[in-house]
């Protein structure tokens, strides 16, 4: 099964209804990454800086999982900046 991108969801989405969340959200790096317009490498770093929260999700018996980062940690540290501090 093929995993469908963020772009392709997020381009198929209709905005007239609003979105409530009663639960977390979890990103991909990949997608944190497009949504934020942050690199993969700055995205590592604040999570071993403790800046953003994530999980590690692996099945047992397999070698490798997936990093899933916290949404609402990262946009909490985005929004922790002044206007002035924001530069592109």
């Amino acid at each position: 099964m093929q995993r469908k991108s963020l772009r392709s969801t997020l381009t198929g989405l209709q905005t007239s209804r609003p979105v409530t969340r009663t639960q977390s959200v979890y990103l991909r790096i990949s997608d944190a990454s497009l949504m934020y317009g942050l690199s993969r490498t700055r995205l590592f770093a604040l999570i071993a800086e403790d800046k953003i929260k994530s999980k590690y999700v692996i099945q047992p018996g397999k070698k490798r999982g997936i990093r899933l980062i916290l949404e609402e940690s990262l946009r909490n540290y985005i929004e922790s900046f002044s206007d002035s501090e924001v530069t592109a």
